[in-house]
């Protein structure tokens, strides 16, 4: 991810102001693509849902399998929570892992 976006997602607060500034940063789809990856990967929790946020905000397509991380999944309830927002994805997500 760009370090002076994770950088603004960190010091900023996240209000509608904060997600129009991070969309106007968003790269193209694929390496937007590998930013949520990335960050899911990290465990970056407020950047992962800030780049999610501001995408699905701009229209952009989330791809479905960086929701499905388990690791994600209480950032994905924030979001849930917080915003009634409808996931764009190119293919559908796996059925959940019954334990």
């Amino acid at each position: 991810m760009n370090p002076e976006l994770r950088r603004y997602i960190r010091e900023s607060i996240l209000d509608r102001a904060a997600i129009r500034h991070i969309q106007t940063m968003l790269p193209d789809d694929a390496e937007l693509d590998r930013w949520l990856e990335q960050t899911a990967a990290d465990y970056e929790g407020n950047e992962f849902v800030c780049l999610v946020i501001a995408a699905l905000g701009a229209g952009r397509q989330v791809d479905a399998r960086h929701l499905a991380i388990p690791v994600c999944l209480p950032w994905i309830t924030r979001i849930g929570g917080c915003l009634s927002i409808g996931v764009t994805a190119k293919r559908a997500m796996p059925e959940p892992t019954r334990w």
